[in-house]
């Protein structure tokens, strides 16, 4: 394995990044072939929830 994907699995292990096939976020041993990273989103605070937002009303027809 190449230094650069043992630092990668080091860093998805660490939960800074995420190691990417085909788009989607797949676990440390399923890393084989081409592969992306991207940075983890950010993980909430302990003690804070996540804000809802409230729905949409329906646009009514004929109007953008």
């Amino acid at each position: 394995m190449t230094p650069v994907r043992q630092a990668a699995l080091v860093l998805q292990q660490a939960g800074a990044i995420e190691i990417l096939r085909k788009g989607k976020a797949v676990p440390a041993e399923q890393v084989r072939g081409v592969i992306r990273l991207r940075q983890a989103p950010p993980r909430p605070l302990p003690g804070t929830r996540r804000r809802r937002c409230r729905p949409t009303r329906p646009v009514p027809k004929g109007r953008i």
